[in-house]
């Protein structure tokens, strides 16, 4: 039977630092409760005021008449949340693939891409002053109980 060389070895004495009668615990830190990188709802918050800025850049190019790029697998052309139409443009918000409804809606007419560009503009504002929370957190609370319950199903064999 091999001997363990490291168990036969004493410990090292530790060190007696002046400061060390302030710390309370040690080991290492819990993770982060209620940060912003943590919270699910700040992240949906997040995820869609970056899809507005995508989406306003997505504009740019349709009007400026260059093709849009591809998704990360590189097989599609991105997905747009807005569509052109003789009237002007249309669009709706959404949370991943999920519509956001405004007002009973999920498809708003805006105009052109100037007030199309202003609107999603004035979005982010209303985003990040709290005024979509409730819809926000109501899809994203669905969601995640949606794929919570994803990961629960068990595969019977026969």
């Amino acid at each position: 039977m091999a001997r363990n060389p490291k168990a036969a070895e004493p410990e090292a004495p530790q060190m007696q630092y002046s400061f060390m009668s302030l710390i309370k615990k040690s080991g290492e830190p819990p993770a982060k409760v209620g940060g912003r990188a943590t919270d699910p709802f700040a992240v949906a918050k997040d995820a869609i005021v970056k899809a507005l800025d995508e989406q306003t850049r997505y504009l740019g190019l349709v009007e400026s008449g260059q093709p849009l790029p591809k998704t990360k697998g590189g097989g599609k052309q991105v997905s747009t949340w807005f569509t052109s139409t003789p009237e002007g443009y249309w669009t709706g918000i959404r949370y991943g693939q999920l519509p956001i409804p405004l007002n009973g809606a999920t498809g708003h007419f805006i105009g052109t891409a100037e007030e199309l560009t202003a609107f999603y503009a004035a979005l982010k504002e209303a985003i990040t002053k709290g005024e979509l929370d409730e819809p926000i957190r109501t899809l994203q609370q669905s969601r995640s109980a949606a794929l919570k319950g994803r990961g629960r199903t068990t595969r019977q064999v026969a």
